[in-house]
């Protein structure tokens, strides 16, 4: 069996156990499987603009989750004003994960929206960051490969294998029936080896495979 972590780009806490799956690989420890999925599919394509008190109550949970992080782990002291809408930005990352620059585009996203507030649910947003990481990878689609186009202007895939990928990681998150985005689990999919959220970020710490069976 192999671990499995479900995330959404718009969840810091998320972003954090994207910033621990950096630093197992950095150490040459065993990472899951990284798959994107939307945890708000029916926000507006556009985003949604935090008014004053859903921003307060945003910097709060990403309050929380930075109490979370350990040295060498940082995150931003205050959120982006604009809650995107998910969807390319996986698109985006499923079209990576084709063209072997999954942990790039994964951590670039992360970074562009929580770091830098860029709007990653943006196709033309996307234009403009993505094509330095995916001319180191291997598409095979001459637009994915050549120009970074890993994203249509109407927020879809390029190739079949990406869509797949996209519809098989969003129907496999949902059936598991887990209430937060952040969530790992096995390749069995199955509820027996479940954590998320917080517990989840902790079995990131050393290697998940080790704390699915000890929680199990």
């Amino acid at each position: 069996m192999s671990a499995i972590a479900y995330a959404d780009f718009s969840c810091p806490m998320c972003y954090l156990a994207s910033l621990r799956v950096d630093r197992l690989r950095a150490t040459g420890r065993a990472t899951p499987d990284w798959r994107a999925i939307e945890h708000r599919p029916r926000l507006p394509l556009t985003g949604l603009r935090l008014g004053p008190a859903a921003h307060r109550l945003r910097d709060r949970e990403l309050a929380a989750v930075a109490r979370l992080a350990e040295s060498g782990e940082e995150l931003p002291s205050g959120s982006p004003a604009l809650l995107p809408h998910t969807g390319a930005a996986v698109v985006a990352y499923a079209e990576a994960v084709g063209a072997g620059v999954a942990d790039q585009v994964r951590s670039l996203l992360f970074r562009a929206y929580w770091l830098e507030g860029d709007d990653i649910g943006d196709p033309e947003v996307l234009r403009h960051l993505l094509p330095p990481a995916f001319a180191t990878g291997r598409a095979t689609g001459d637009p994915v490969r050549d120009f970074g186009y890993a994203v249509t202007s109407q927020r879809g895939p390029v190739t079949t294998a990406a869509y797949r990928r996209i519809r098989d990681w969003q129907c496999d998150w949902l059936a598991l029936g887990a209430p937060l985005a952040l969530t790992l689990t096995t390749d069995d999919l199955t509820t027996d080896d479940l954590t998320t959220g917080a517990a989840a970020l902790a079995a990131l710490r050393t290697s998940p495979m080790e704390e699915l069976r000890d929680a199990s």
